[in-house]
């Protein structure tokens, strides 16, 4: 396969020598994020490393998760913006039917568990719904529909607390949804979504 590789280096390259040592031990880490994308098997696929995904618009919340220690600050693009970034456009079924509205978390995750025939979506919806492939590092994989995004969550996290993570602590790239700020995002479905060491994602074939 063919790769559209998207870096944005250069310009981070000019740094002072004692930042650039100080700095070391995360941009070894940064250097191991990268994400293939693709959006249809007619489409090239794009690989973004670290400073591409940075360069898109970032998104930084404080939540606790199921698998760390107290509050953790996460931060990386949301995964709406990288998938557009890279081919979704704004006619792709995982894009078209997206709200932009902040303030529907409870009809994202109504949409979710419709999906798994949990709510009042029939079967046949549940069956069509658009969904996406995601991929990690050990080639474990997880299909989330596509309704399960919104505008700000979850997020391709590719920084706790300001800082580069290893694949030891579930990174480079982890998906990661705002679990404290409800509780319908603190479920089984949602943290089956949360995929780390994530290295791939694709349009799911329907």
């Amino acid at each position: 396969m063919t790769l559209n590789r998207v870096f944005f280096r250069g310009a981070a390259s000019v740094m002072l020598c004692g930042a650039i040592l100080t700095a070391n031990g995360q941009s070894a880490l940064a250097a191991d994020a990268e994400l293939t994308i693709t959006p249809d098997a007619a489409v090239e696929a794009t690989l973004l490393d670290d400073a591409a995904l940075l360069a898109l618009p970032q998104k930084t919340f404080t939540t606790t998760t199921i698998w760390t220690e107290g509050p953790q600050e996460f931060s990386g693009p949301a995964l709406i913006d990288v998938l557009t970034a890279t081919g979704f456009g704004a006619d792709h079924p995982c894009i078209a039917d997206q709200s932009t509205d902040e303030a529907e978390d409870a009809g994202v995750i109504a949409r979710v568990m419709g999906f798994f025939g949990l709510g009042d979506a029939t079967e046949d919806t549940a069956l069509t719904a658009p969904s996406l492939r995601m991929v990690a590092a050990n080639d474990y994989a997880v299909e989330m529909p596509c309704s399960a995004m919104s505008a700000d969550y979850p997020i391709v996290a590719n920084r706790i607390n300001g800082e580069a993570f290893s694949i030891r602590d579930k990174g480079p790239l982890w998906l990661v949804f705002p679990y404290d700020s409800s509780p319908d995002l603190r479920t089984e479905t949602v943290y089956a979504f949360s995929i780390w060491q994530l290295v791939a994602i694709e349009a799911a074939a329907q």
